[in-house]
């Protein structure tokens, strides 16, 4: 979902996976969402501010066959200005 108002826009960003199961291995991987927002503002003309957030549950999720954790909970900011 995006939302646009006057300069400013808003990004709400969710990662679903559903519980998977290997044959051969008999391992299982459980489901999970991933909540995340991402926020933009036009601060002026050339200045532009963007913040994201991810994994705003902190959840434990691994992405299936992976072998990797994901990321706990992050924000992040960038600012962007234009030459």
């Amino acid at each position: 979902m995006v939302r646009s108002v006057a300069g400013a826009a808003l990004l709400v960003v969710l990662h679903l996976a559903q519980p998977e199961s290997a044959v051969l291995s008999g391992t299982h991987t459980p489901g999970f969402v991933v909540v995340g927002v991402n926020a933009s503002f036009r601060l002026t003309r050339r200045l532009n501010l963007t913040l994201f957030a991810d994994n705003l549950t902190d959840r434990n999720y691994r992405w299936h066959g992976s072998g990797v954790d994901g990321a706990g909970a992050s924000v992040q900011r960038r600012t962007r200005y234009e030459f």
